[in-house]
């Protein structure tokens, strides 16, 4: 038993500590932050505060950099890496070289440009800017300082194609894997961001986004030394031969057979990029294509003899420069990383709860005010009627709540429980910093998600609904002659020369009165079809999809799952958590702990969207003033053990 009195102990204490308080004290911002980035994993919020300094400084700087690339009537990305006007892009956007293209910065400024010389086997290419500069730009990383697995990252650029009321989308993530061959990251990318800048946390370029998979932590870019090395002959339009052979088409040999043809590949990115490829290079998708012979329609020689790669360099050997892939956990959104902010988590986890149909969970809730408002996503309580909705309190008690009003222009439903209960605490800021860090609540003890805030609050479009049919008209109808595969038509009972006479209260009498009609509807809108079949008059209940073209090329699991109204809305942050449709409904926090929104939809792979806090709090105060005469009512009190 220790006799030493507790003051003795105390001022021990301090000793030991005081050294190391000290040290941390005098360090300076620079030294901070090289700190806690050197580290395996953010240790809580302070940590994560000096991260988030980093990032949103970076943000300002790599942006006006970052360019939408329009060729054809295609849209990409790029990064201009000269003052002069050099742009880095992926090879399977340049195509060949000679080509003109458009570049588009962030402030709609619009410069022409000549493709130059391609890396096909990496898939990069270079373009210049034929218009005077100087332009903005964004330093390649140089040859010493190439990424390591752990690194944190940043990425930019166009998904789903330029957008003239946003910015190019920001990503946060680290390095999972980096040889010189390839960069994998969990920065999620999708087409349009092709050819877009992955940057490091000085700024620099490390690389330029390639491909991915139906994994979101699976996100290919091409390594920055690959432009590094080759620059003398991108710069003269050369195609250079990098990897080993086929390195870049192998990719899309789904079979392993050494030849490809299109239906071998699955729909979406590869499939597109392929078509591309046979429309620039003129060669039969159908017909199987030898690798090797497609390197040459290419432009792709490879040497009769000897090393594609120099000695004694050893440049482009692939092998990765640490020991190990970056563990799984200490990913962006890995457990060890998500544990540093379980602190916020944990002091709100009783602000949310579950909304509940039937013995499913529909979509969280977010507790706004302690006299029983509560905020969750509309879309999905539509036709349900009000005594079916129950709300799981965190202690797990259940309510029916009233349901007070419906906002379609945000998609948010009110709801009300005559209870003190625990509400989260707004934001006092109007908007939140570009490259922020934002953390969505679930229903656990941890953070559902965690991400950067990527696009300032903007007005979200509505994308048209999709039935998946083509036909023709005739008198009184519409024919369907085709059913696209996997749509929403393909997985009803619709079926080849069905006639079509009306959409829910709509007449048709063509295909261009069916497709005027079904755009008014939106992904995730269930519609009903009169319809004739031979003799026979039915009705068939079709859930609308989005169109292939104007998804993204996402289509399938590429996207992960989403929510059935992902977009229109009036005005919502977008940010890069990767949230699930039913955490919808649920608290989005910064590092204070305040509430700066409410996340509303999971629209694709790399965007999630959340309501304002400013919108939420002032419609809060018109539902408020609407039901004052009721709350001036004395409420009756209810026994403790039956409150949530």
């Amino acid at each position: 038993m220790c006799n030493i009195k507790a003051t003795d102990c105390f001022y021990r204490v301090c000793l030991v500590w005081l050294p190391i308080l000290l040290v941390a004290t005098h360090l300076s911002a620079d030294e901070r932050a090289e700190q806690v980035l050197s580290q395996a994993v953010p240790r809580g919020v302070d940590d994560l505060q000096v991260m988030e300094s980093v990032v949103t400084k970076i943000a300002k700087q790599v942006l006006p950099a970052t360019v939408g690339v329009r060729l054809g009537g295609a849209e990409a990305s790029g990064v201009v890496v000269t003052e002069d006007g050099y742009v880095l892009t992926a090879s399977h956007v340049a195509g060949r070289p000679g080509r003109s293209v458009q570049i588009v910065f962030q402030d709609g400024r619009v410069a022409r440009g000549k493709t130059l010389g391609m890396n096909p086997d990496v898939d990069g290419a270079l373009i210049k800017i034929a218009d005077k500069g100087p332009w903005e730009h964004a330093p390649l990383a140089p040859e010493d300082a190439q990424p390591q697995a752990g690194d944190w990252c940043l990425a930019a650029g166009h998904p789903g194609g330029i957008l003239p009321t946003r910015t190019p989308p920001l990503r946060f993530g680290r390095v999972i894997v980096a040889n010189d061959f390839v960069i994998r990251t969990d920065c999620t990318i999708s087409p349009g961001d092709s050819g877009g800048p992955l940057f490091d946390l000085q700024g620099r370029v490390i690389g330029v986004h390639s491909r991915i998979s139906e994994d979101e932590t699976d996100n290919l870019h091409v390594p920055a030394i690959s432009f590094v090395k080759t620059w003398d002959k991108l710069k003269a339009g050369e195609s250079t031969h990098l990897a080993p052979t086929s390195h870049f088409l192998a990719q899309f040999d789904f079979n392993d057979d050494g030849k490809l043809e299109l239906r071998e590949m699955p729909r979406g990115m590869y499939r597109r990029v392929y078509e591309r490829l046979a429309k620039e290079f003129n060669f039969d998708v159908d017909k199987a294509q030898p690798i090797e012979e497609l390197r040459k329609k290419l432009g792709v020689k490879v040497p009769d003899a000897g090393p594609l790669i120099p000695e004694p360099d050893g440049f482009y050997t692939g092998k990765i420069r640490q020991d190990d892939l970056l563990l799984a956990s200490k990913f962006t959104r890995g457990a060890t990383v998500k544990r540093a902010f379980s602190s916020l988590a944990k002091e709100y986890r009783n602000s949310v709860v579950e909304v509940v149909v039937g013995n499913r969970r529909v979509a969280l809730g977010t507790i706004v005010a302690e006299d029983g408002w509560i905020v969750t996503k509309a879309s999905e309580l539509k036709e349900t009627p009000d005594d079916k909705i129950r709300l799981r309190f965190a202690n797990g008690k259940t309510l029916t709540p009233e349901k007070i009003h419906e906002d379609p222009t945000l998609d948010l439903a009110w709801l009300r429980v005559k209870f003190k209960v625990p509400a989260v605490k707004f934001s006092s800021a109007n908007e939140v910093t570009l490259g922020q860090w934002l953390v969505s609540l679930g229903r656990g003890s941890g953070a559902a998600s965690v991400g950067v805030a990527s696009v300032q609050a903007r007005k979200i479009p509505r994308t048209s609904g999709f039935m998946g049919v083509g036909g023709d008209g005739v008198d009184g109808g519409a024919v369907v002659r085709t059913i696209m595969k996997g749509s929403g038509a393909d997985e009803s009972s619709l079926r080849i020369n069905d006639v079509i006479l009306q959409v829910m209260e709509s007449k048709v009498r063509t295909f261009e009165d069916l497709a005027k009609v079904v755009r008014t509807y939106r992904p995730g809108d269930k519609i009903t079809l009169r319809v004739k079949r031979d003799d026979q008059a039915l009705e068939v209940v079709i859930k609308l999809g989005v169109h292939p073209e104007t998804s993204g090329m996402m289509e399938g699991s590429l996207s992960g799952p989403t929510s059935d109204r992902m977009n229109d809305f009036e005005i919502a942050i977008q940010h890069d958590s990767i949230i699930q449709p039913g955490d919808c409904g649920g608290p989005l926090l910064n590092l204070e702990g305040e509430c700066v929104g409410v996340n509303i939809a999971r629209s694709e792979r790399t965007a999630s969207y959340a309501i304002p806090a400013s919108e939420i709090r002032k419609r809060l105060e018109k539902l408020k003033e609407a039901d004052q005469p009721e709350a001036d009512q004395p409420e009756a009190e209810q026994p403790e053990d039956e409150q949530p």
